[in-house]
């Protein structure tokens, strides 16, 4: 995986093509990175506001500037929103002037000119084109609705440029330089591959150092993890005389596998159930400390490259919803990752919670057969009643939170039973939500629901789902440095230790 760059242009005119072309040529001389632009992911019947949707989420845009791009709704679009983007000042925006002419261009008369101009008899109407951007920032939901006017569309036109464009336009170049599109870009090309580098480069450190330290006080906590680890492994055992955050560090990195490091941590917890008795409290209060150390090693195993991608857009969701798909990974302590068994047991339909009435009635009943205690997966359920569908999407929630087999019936009770107890959890964990990891297909069932809304109000700061696997035009890549699906299997066993 390599950190990808965005490019934000006018595609059907010569000098933007040409551009174009000299980009792809830089960047695949560099090696290093991975340029996205519409014409290289999109193909006819995908939605274009859904790429720029993901232009504007991005951690790098390629600006192309030139006269013509203020003629578009479509740029225009993206640079109000890259702009306005909440992690705007973190992004890293890189404009292009493709034109010599349009560096003399400080004033942004030109600009304004042509938005003032009275209509004109051809695709370059720009009328059109204001009904087309404010379309735009209406249905994009970044006007609350509301149909912007000319005046107001103009305004945040002016500040795109003035923060983006102008900036660069005004430090450029020595004018008595000789101007050279090619050279220019590559310039910009290297500039950033080092950036994007020292950056991943950083957070790999960053993170690591931080999962290490979270482990330092787990195994603070419980000494009895960390003499357990040393006799199932080897290796650890040589490095038993270290402290407990260098203990850990070699824990991360030793086998350079979490699946592996996993299994060890299933053998020591094996081996601690027998010592304390698997009906314990003893046992029990380790095991969720087991548990969170598990989650400190499926975090480790986060693609850094993949992190820099996503980062900006990620913290932007998790703000406001408990649907982003992120969480932040400079935070020095985790909550205990509650993993989602929907995911783990993606694919096995047996015993079933519920099933299709028997009687006929097209309805969903309570199954007869014994449910097991992971999650099915209930994505059978296609026009059934709003009732079952809520069971069958956050009964297992429920029953994981507040160790109950008994959901309730009553939707709007199911759901606040899940926020008090999700708040209760946070409230005793220094502030931390409770994370679910949940399957793409999972996500997109639980957004429909009518009542999602309300579930969605109650819950954001408390519980969080993560989504790792989620399908862009672009492609987003594996979240994870190895097999998710290794991953998950490793952590199921564990988690069938505090079942039997």
């Amino acid at each position: 995986m390599k950190p990808k760059a965005f490019l934000s242009y006018r595609h059907n005119l010569a000098p933007e093509i040409a551009g174009k072309e000299a980009l792809i040529q830089a960047i695949e001389a560099d090696q290093t990175l991975d340029l996205v632009f519409d014409k290289s992911v999109t193909e006819i019947g995908d939605s274009v506001t859904a790429f720029m949707e993901e232009l504007i989420a991005a951690r790098c845009v390629f600006v192309f500037i030139s006269e013509d791009y203020f003629k578009s709704a479509y740029t225009l679009f993206e640079l109000i929103a890259v702009h306005q983007h909440e992690e705007a000042a973190r992004k890293v925006v890189l404009p292009v002037c493709l034109s010599e002419q349009m560096i003399s261009v400080y004033d942004y008369t030109a600009i304004e000119s042509y938005w003032n101009t009275q209509p004109l008899e051809d695709e370059q109407d720009p009328r059109k084109v204001q009904d087309v951007l404010a379309t735009l920032l209406r249905t994009s939901g970044r006007t609350g609705g509301r149909t912007l006017t000319s005046a107001e569309m103009l305004a945040m036109i002016r500040d795109a440029w003035e923060a983006i464009v102008f900036p660069y336009l005004n430090t450029l170049r020595d004018s008595d330089a000789a101007y050279d599109v090619t050279v220019l870009i590559q310039k910009v090309v290297e500039d950033y591959a080092q950036h994007a580098a020292t950056e991943c480069e950083k957070t790999t450190a960053h993170h690591h150092n931080l999962i290490a330290e979270e482990i330092g006080f787990l195994l603070e906590d419980h000494p009895v993890i960390k003499a357990e680890l040393m006799k199932v492994s080897r290796p650890l055992r040589r490095a038993g005389s270290l402290d407990n955050v260098e203990f850990a560090k070699r824990l991360l990195s030793d086998s350079g596998e979490a699946a592996r490091t996993l299994g060890d941590l299933t053998n020591a917890a094996r081996q601690i159930r027998e010592t304390l008795g698997k009906d314990s409290a003893d046992w029990r209060r380790v095991f969720k400390d087991i548990q969170q150390l598990c989650g400190c090693l499926l975090l480790n195993t986060i693609d850094p490259v993949w992190w820099f991608n996503q980062e900006l857009e990620l913290r932007r969701q998790a703000a406001h919803c408990v649907t982003g798909s992120g969480y932040q990974l400079d935070h020095a302590s985790f909550v205990e990752v509650v993993v989602s068994k929907e995911l783990l047991s993606r694919g096995e339909m047996s015993s079933p919670s519920f099933a299709h009435d028997p009687k006929g009635t097209g309805g969903v009943v309570p199954s007869g057969g014994v449910a097991d205690y992971d999650y099915n997966n209930m994505m059978m359920f296609d026009a059934v009643n709003v009732d079952a569908v809520a069971h069958s999407l956050l009964g297992d929630i429920h029953q994981d939170l507040l160790r109950s087999t008994q959901v309730p019936k009553d939707v709007d009770q199911l759901i606040r039973e899940v926020k008090d107890r999700a708040v209760a959890i946070k409230n005793a964990s220094y502030q931390r939500p409770v994370y679910y990891i949940v399957s793409h297909d999972y996500l997109q069932q639980i957004r429909a629901q009518p009542w999602f809304s309300e579930f969605e109000t109650l819950l954001k700061g408390s519980l969080q789902f993560i989504c790792c696997s989620q399908q862009t035009l672009s492609d987003n890549g594996s979240a994870t440095k190895e097999s998710q699906t290794e991953l998950l299997s490793a952590v199921g066993l564990l988690l069938d230790l505090n079942k039997d």
